[in-house]
C-alpha cells in the first residue's frame, strides 16, 4: 500500500465537507438556486470543500490500489466540474438554468466511478467494505438533498479515513 502519513486528511476531509452539508440539509436550510443571503454563499462554499476532498480522496484510494487510474481520473474531472458550475452560480448570484443539465450527467459519471473504485478496493483492505458501499451515494448529496443523503457518504468517507489510517500501521 503506497500512502504517507496524512493520506487519512482527505477522506477525513471529505467526511467533514459531507457533515457540514447535511447539516445544512437537516436545519432545512432552503436549498434554492438563487443567493439572497450570506448564508447561501457559506452553504455553496462547504459544498464545494465537499466535492473538492471528495476528488483529493479519489486520489488517496488511487494511490492505494495504484492501477487503473480512469475512475479517479472522471471522478475528480466530475468533482471539478461540478465545482466550476457552483462557482458560476455563486459569481452570477443565481444558479445558472442550465445547472442540472451539466451537473446532472457529471454527478452520474462520478457515481460510476465511485462504483469502480470501491469495487477495485473491496478486496486491498484500504477500507471497510461498508464505508465502500457508502461512498458511491456521493453524488446523491444534491439531487436528493431533501432526503438527507449527504450523512451516507460522510459515514462512508470517515470509513475510509480510518481504513486507510489503520492500514498503514499494519
Amino acid at each position: 500500500m503506497r500512502t504517507s502519513d496524512s493520506s487519512w486528511l482527505a477522506p477525513m476531509a471529505a467526511a467533514i465537507g459531507w457533515v457540514s452539508i447535511a447539516a445544512f440539509q437537516l436545519s432545512g436550510h432552503d436549498f434554492r438556486g438563487r443567493y439572497d443571503a450570506p448564508i447561501d454563499y457559506f452553504r455553496e462554499s462547504a459544498l464545494m470543500l465537499a466535492f473538492a476532498s471528495t476528488a483529493a480522496s479519489v486520489v488517496v484510494m488511487s494511490r492505494v490500489h495504484g492501477r487503473g487510474r480512469w475512475a479517479s481520473r472522471t471522478a475528480i474531472a466530475s468533482a471539478a466540474l461540478v465545482i466550476i458550475v457552483i462557482a458560476i452560480g455563486m459569481a452570477s448570484g443565481e444558479e445558472p438554468d442550465w445547472f442540472f443539465v451539466v451537473v446532472g450527467p457529471a454527478l452520474v459519471t462520478m457515481a460510476v466511478s465511485l462504483v469502480a473504485m470501491s469495487v477495485r478496493s473491496w478486496t486491498t483492505g484500504a477500507a471497510p467494505r461498508w464505508a465502500l458501499v457508502l461512498i458511491p451515494l456521493t453524488p446523491l448529496s444534491i439531487p436528493a438533498f431533501w432526503l438527507y443523503v449527504s450523512l451516507l457518504p460522510a459515514v462512508g468517507w470517515l470509513g475510509v479515513a480510518k481504513g486507510i489510517s489503520l492500514a498503514k500501521h499494519a
